[in-house]
C-alpha cells in the first residue's frame, strides 16, 4: 500500500492510503504537529510546544524529548536523529539513550537536510550551511525555509519569497548563480523530486509551483485561479510519493494528491 503520514494543528497523526484517499488516525498529541519524519518503521513527531514523540505501529506513542521551544525540523542519518528548534538549538540522539544539545543559530532552525554525508541546516537571518563547517553566504532577507540539494547544485527557498540557485566553487565555496522572486509571499515548502529534475514550492500566497531544478524555469502553477483543485489558504508542506505523484497540505485543512507528468 502506498501511504504516508500527515499531522495538523489539531494534533492528530493520520496514516493516509494514497490509492484510496482514506485516512486512519493513529494518535493525537497535546499541541499542533509542526514536524514529521519517517525513520524505518517509526515516525518522529515534533510539536509546537517543543515535545518530541516517537510513534511505532503496534507499539504506540512514546515521549522522547522536551526541547522547550517549537520543533521545526527532524532528520536522521542511520540510527542517529537530529531535531531543530525555534530557539536555534539542535538536539541529537545516538539511537540509544544519549541526547546532546548545541546552539547553532541565535534564531530558529527551520530546515535540516543530509548532503554528501553531512547534515546541513537553514534558518533565521538567511543562515545556511553544513553543521561541521563554515556558514554559506547570506542572500535571503529573512528565514530560509528549505534546501533542495544535489551533488552539483543547491536551491534554497526563503520567507522573502525568493529562490536561489547555488553552485559549488573551489575558491568561494557556494556561489549564488541565480536569484528569482518565486512567489508573492513567503515560501513555506520546498520538495525535490526523487529523480532530481523537478522542484516544488508551496507558499503563503496559496499557490504551488513546479520548477526545472537545473535552471529554475517555471513549468506549472497551481493556484485558486486555476480551478477548484487548488488550495485556498497557505500551502505549508509538500512531499513526493514517487517521481510522478506528490502531496500538499494547507491551512485550509485539506490534503491534496497531485500527479506530475
Amino acid at each position: 500500500m502506498a501511504g504516508f503520514y500527515a499531522g495538523g494543528a489539531d494534533g492528530y497523526l493520520v496514516r493516509w492510503d494514497a490509492e484510496t484517499g482514506t485516512g486512519l488516525a493513529c494518535a493525537q498529541f497535546p499541541s499542533a504537529i509542526f514536524a514529521l519524519h519517517e525513520q524505518g518503521d517509526q515516525v518522529w513527531i515534533g510539536t509546537f510546544s517543543g515535545q518530541l514523540y516517537r510513534y511505532r505501529p503496534g507499539s504506540g506513542v512514546e515521549e522522547m524529548l522536551r526541547c522547550g521551544s517549537a520543533i521545526y525540523a527532524i532528520q536522521s542519518t542511520g540510527q542517529s536523529l537530529w531535531v531543530g528548534c525555534k530557539s536555534g538549538h539542535l538536539w541529537t540522539w545516538d539511537g540509544e539513550n544519549t541526547w546532546q544539545s548545541q546552539a547553532v543559530l541565535p534564531g530558529a532552525l527551520r530546515h535540516l537536510n543530509v548532503h554528501r554525508g553531512e547534515m546541513w541546516y537553514g534558518g533565521s537571518g538567511g543562515s545556511w550551511g553544513p553543521l561541521e563547517g563554515s556558514q554559506c553566504p547570506v542572500v535571503h532577507q529573512g528565514t530560509i525555509s528549505g534546501l533542495a540539494m544535489a551533488p552539483d547544485r543547491v536551491v534554497s527557498s526563503g520567507m522573502d519569497a525568493k529562490l536561489c540557485l547555488w553552485n559549488p566553487s573551489a575558491d568561494m565555496g557556494w556561489v549564488c548563480q541565480q536569484e528569482i522572486p518565486a512567489h508573492l509571499q513567503g515560501i513555506h515548502a520546498l520538495a525535490l523530486q526523487p529523480l532530481q529534475s523537478v522542484l516544488l514550492t508551496g507558499s503563503l500566497d496559496k499557490s504551488i509551483k513546479v520548477w526545472d531544478f537545473a535552471t529554475l524555469t517555471l513549468l506549472k502553477v497551481m493556484d485558486p485561479s486555476k480551478g477548484e483543485m487548488a488550495h485556498t489558504r497557505s500551502v505549508n508542506a509538500l512531499q513526493w510519493l514517487d517521481d510522478e505523484r506528490f502531496v500538499s497540505v494547507s491551512d485550509d485543512a485539506t490534503l491534496k494528491l497531485w500527479r506530475w507528468a
